[in-house]
């Protein structure tokens, strides 16, 4: 019987979890690069920003501006398409990372709206004002 809640043990040690918390229609950074043509894409992007914890004690947060400028490196896009936000935890053993995970069709900084081309404002690019 002991060795059956050993492996329970071990298992949920080595455990994880990954929880959804947003969808998003359109996102991307405050400053994007500018004057970079995006290829059409072939499918979607992921980005992830991760930060480790020991024993449950943090090394800092992950943030989601890292997460986007992660899918968005190399694509030459400035925003994601129809974009989903998660929470994801891996666990390994006494340490673990708290990641946040973010995936997205990369277009370029226009998107459709009743058939026709409009500039997405600033604070419609996914982050909020700054002081």
């Amino acid at each position: 019987m002991s060795g059956r809640w050993i492996a329970m043990a071990a298992a949920c040690s080595l455990a994880g979890c990954s929880v959804p918390i947003a969808r998003f229609g359109a996102v991307g950074l405050d400053n994007p690069t500018r004057g970079a043509a995006a290829a059409p894409s072939s499918g979607a992007v992921i980005g992830s920003s991760c930060r480790w914890w020991v024993f449950g004690v943090p090394f800092g947060l992950p943030h989601v501006d890292e997460a986007v400028a992660d899918a968005l490196r190399g694509s030459g896009a400035t925003l994601l398409r129809d974009a989903e936000l998660r929470s994801v935890h891996p666990i390994y053993g006494p340490v673990g990372r708290h990641c946040y995970t973010i995936t997205g069709t990369p277009v370029s900084g226009f998107v459709t709206r009743s058939g026709r081309q409009v500039e997405l404002p600033p604070l419609a690019r996914g982050s909020q004002q700054r002081p």
